[in-house]
C-alpha cells in the first residue's frame, strides 16, 4: 500500500513538473514574441514632418483656388472665429 503511494506521488511530481516547464516555455515564448513586436514597431519610419508638409501644401493650394475663384477661404483648423 505504501509502495503505491510513492508510486502515484512520483507520477503527480512528474506531471507537475512537465506542466511547469510546459508553462514556462509558454511564458518565454511570449516574451521572446513581445520583444520581436516591440523592436519592429520601433523601427517603423515616423512620418510626422511628411504629413505636416504635405498639410501646408494643401492649404496652400486651396488658397490658391479660393482666390482664382474669388471665394473666401474657410477658417484653418484649430482657429477660433
Amino acid at each position: 500500500m505504501a509502495q503505491s503511494r510513492r508510486i502515484v506521488r512520483a507520477a503527480a511530481s512528474k506531471d507537475f513538473s512537465a506542466g511547469r516547464l510546459l508553462i514556462t516555455t509558454a511564458i518565454a515564448i511570449m516574451l521572446v514574441l513581445a520583444a520581436i513586436a516591440i523592436s519592429a514597431a520601433a523601427k517603423e519610419p515616423d512620418y510626422a514632418v511628411e504629413r505636416a508638409a504635405m498639410v501646408r501644401t494643401m492649404v496652400s493650394y486651396s488658397a490658391e483656388v479660393n482666390s482664382a475663384t474669388g471665394r473666401e477661404s474657410p477658417p484653418e483648423p484649430g482657429s477660433s472665429t
